[in-house]
């Protein structure tokens, strides 16, 4: 089962101009059960998306793409990281 595992919103700025419901509804419209938001440095658009899919009964994933460096002279890496639920005994 194919789903888009790393996408950016226009919170993603100057990498991005799709806005988090445009994302659910494409993600709607091919079928997919799931989609990620990995905006670049930042979740402020997490809220937003996680209603537009829940509205188009895609499952939301948030995660965020960060820069990782132990050098401040070398290039920094990215590194995507996605959030995962916490299942308690209740």
């Amino acid at each position: 089962m194919y789903f888009p595992a790393r996408c950016h919103s226009h919170y993603s700025i100057l990498l991005s101009t799709l806005k988090p419901v445009t994302i659910a509804e494409t993600a709607k419209k091919r079928g997919y059960p799931a989609v990620c938001l990995t905006d670049f440095t930042t979740v402020s658009g997490a809220i937003e998306f996680y209603k537009e899919c829940k509205k188009n009964q895609i499952k939301p994933i948030l995660g965020c793409e960060i820069l990782v460096t132990d050098n401040p002279s070398v290039k920094p890496s990215t590194l995507t990281l996605l959030s995962k639920n916490i299942v308690t005994g209740k």
